[in-house]
C-alpha cells in the first residue's frame, strides 16, 4: 500500500481534481501525466480523464464509489458516457447544488449526504451508489464530501466533528473514523486527498504526522 503526495499544477488540493473509487478513478484533463502514474500506481485503478460540467475540479463536482458515480445537472452526455463505459451505474443528482463531489461522502459501504437534499435526490443517491445514504453536517460543514474521506477500511474526518457525528460516520459507513487534516492543517480532507483501500494521493504540503494520522486512520499500513 503506497501513499503519495502530490501537487496538480501548483495546487495541493488533490482531491479537488480527482474522484477515485475501488476500482477506478476520474481525472480533470489537465492533470499532468506524472500525476496520473502515481496515482494509478498508489490506487491501482483505471483512469479515464473527463470534465465534468465542463470543469477541471472533477473530484469536487461528482461522487463516485464502487458501484457508480453521481454527477451534477450540468453535465453533459459525452462526460456521463466517458465513465459509464467503465461498466458503472451513473445518473445526474436532483438538486440544484452543483459540487456533488462535496455533497457526498460515500465508500461501498454507505453514503453520508448535505442535509438539505431532498428525499428524491437520497433516493438517487442509494440506487446509483447501490447503498444506504443518510443526511449529515460534520464539523458544522455541510459539504460533507469535503470535510472527510472513506474506504472500506477506515475514514478520516474534519477535526471539528462531534463524537455523534463521529460514530454517525461510522455507523452508516461501516468503518472506524477518527479526525485529522492534509496540507499542514487544512480540516477540508475531502479536498486534499484523495483515497482507496489500496493507497492514497495527498497534497504535497501535507506533513509528517498528517500522513502518519492518514495511515493510521484508512488503514494503509
Amino acid at each position: 500500500m503506497t501513499v503519495v503526495k502530490a501537487s496538480i499544477r501548483g495546487d495541493p488540493n488533490v482531491g479537488a481534481w480527482i474522484a477515485a473509487s475501488e476500482e477506478f478513478a476520474v481525472v480533470a484533463p489537465r492533470v499532468p501525466d506524472d500525476v496520473v502514474r502515481d496515482l494509478e500506481e498508489a490506487l491501482d485503478v483505471e483512469v479515464v480523464k473527463t470534465t465534468v460540467a465542463g470543469s477541471q475540479l472533477v473530484g469536487a463536482l461528482l461522487a463516485v464509489n464502487s458501484h457508480g458515480a453521481l454527477f451534477p445537472r450540468h453535465a453533459d452526455d459525452r462526460e456521463i458516457q466517458a465513465v459509464a463505459e467503465l461498466g458503472v451505474e451513473v445518473d445526474v443528482l436532483p438538486s440544484k447544488m452543483n459540487a456533488v463531489g462535496n455533497l457526498v461522502l460515500a465508500n461501498d459501504r454507505g453514503a453520508l449526504v448535505h442535509p438539505d437534499l431532498n428525499d428524491h435526490a437520497l433516493e438517487v443517491v442509494e440506487s446509483v451508489l447501490g447503498c444506504r445514504a443518510e443526511r449529515a453536517e460534520i464539523g458544522g460543514v455541510k459539504t460533507v464530501g469535503s470535510a472527510g474521506v472513506a474506504n472500506s477500511k477506515g475514514a478520516l474526518i474534519h477535526p471539528g466533528a462531534t463524537e455523534e457525528e463521529l460514530d454517525l460516520v461510522s455507523k452508516v459507513l461501516k468503518v472506524e473514523a477518527e479526525v485529522g487534516t492534509v496540507n499542514k492543517g487544512s480540516p477540508y480532507i475531502g479536498a486534499g486527498l484523495v483515497v482507496n483501500s489500496k493507497g492514497a494521493l495527498v497534497g504535497e504540503e501535507t506533513t509528517g504526522p498528517e500522513l502518519a494520522r492518514i495511515e493510521d486512520a484508512l488503514h494503509l499500513i
